[in-house]
């Protein structure tokens, strides 16, 4: 039996020295998953009613999503982010464009639409690609609380104008509340109608 051998001793030195730099590369990427998954734990930790909102008072309204629209570049186009209120065809036809791409299966407004609905418009400019997902639409007096969250993917070259399009019943409202990512961004009042 071969006492010491050299090739042996060098075979573990490496094994050791292996086994120490998985450990060492570990703890870092431990660390971020950690932090990663604290981050996740807050997020679905549920918030607590904010004052622009009443659990007893508010109802929720149903509401629908569009997608396949442009932003027209004639809406306020140097406003890094836009809000309206749209209560017919013609005034979604200024603001909104049908984009129209080869194996199209967007869901769009129906034809007849504003004869029950009315829609709420946000739209965010510049070099990022915005998705929006509404979380809910309630109702609290004659006040439309709009709730939703975005997310982005930024662009190094192209600029964009994306547009969250939401239809709610017809209503005798009198404001509507956009609350994004849980801060209230905008409050636009209804006034008459055109």
């Amino acid at each position: 039996m071969k006492q010491n051998n050299p090739r042996r001793r060098i075979v573990f030195a490496i094994a050791v020295v292996a086994a120490i730099c998985v450990v060492i590369a570990s703890v870092p990427l431990a660390r971020t998953f950690l932090k990663a998954r604290q981050r996740q734990q807050a997020v679905e930790q549920p918030r607590a009613a904010q004052p622009s909102e009443s659990t007893e008072d508010a109802s929720r309204l149903s509401f629908d999503t569009y997608n396949g629209y442009f932003v027209a570049n004639t809406f306020e186009p140097d406003a890094h982010e836009s809000f309206a209120i749209l209560r017919g065809q013609k005034e979604f036809d200024r603001v909104l464009g049908v984009a129209m791409v080869m194996g199209d299966k967007s869901h769009r407004l129906p034809k007849a639409a504003f004869e029950s609905s009315i829609v709420l418009l946000a739209v965010k400019r510049g070099n990022a690609v915005w998705e929006y997902k509404v979380d809910r639409v309630t109702q609290r007096g004659g006040t439309i609380v709009l709730r939703y969250s975005t997310s982005l993917t930024k662009s190094e070259s192209a600029t964009f104008a994306c547009p969250l399009i939401v239809s709610i019943p017809k209503g005798d409202y009198q404001s509507v509340q956009f609350v994004e990512n849980g801060k209230a961004v905008r409050t636009l009042g209804f006034g008459p109608s055109h």
